[in-house]
């Protein structure tokens, strides 16, 4: 009876192992996860702001505009390799799991159903089908 008890603690302190093995590799991942998640946000605002650049309109200086466009292109490939996809909630129903509403306007006045995103203010992305940041827009009420 002796070794069948030994034996049994052996075996329970090898289960005991294996899930504390499980659970570590699963918090590195988590780890590495939200590492990665946290560089592709910091990488989102340098888009942003490529953007913000592209929007401005210049007559002058079409070097440095072909050069800001090739510089966005570039990061939306990346974002892109990485799994990164924008999302478009231009005309879509409102939905808070996926954007922030960040003002409202007169259905009315938009012309559009109520619950309806009129305005994309900032883009949203997804990651691999989770969300990486929420689009911010305009809701017709």
């Amino acid at each position: 009876e002796a070794g069948a008890d030994w034996q049994e603690r052996a075996l329970r302190l090898q289960a005991d192992m294996e899930n504390y093995r499980r659970r570590q590799r699963r918090l590195a991942e988590d780890q590495v996860e939200a590492e990665r998640s946290r560089l592709l946000q910091s990488f989102l605002r340098v888009v942003d702001d490529l953007e913000r650049a592209l929007a401005v309109p210049s007559r002058e200086d079409r070097g440095l505009r072909e050069g800001i466009l090739l510089t966005h292109r570039a990061a939306l490939n990346t974002l892109k390799g990485e799994g990164v996809e924008r999302m478009h909630p231009q005309n879509e129903p409102f939905d808070p799991n996926w954007q922030e509403a960040i003002s409202t306007v007169s259905h009315r006045q938009a012309n559009a159903v109520p619950g309806t995103v009129v305005q994309v203010v900032e883009p949203g992305y997804q990651m691999d089908g989770r969300l990486l940041r929420p689009s911010k827009v305009v809701v017709a009420v």
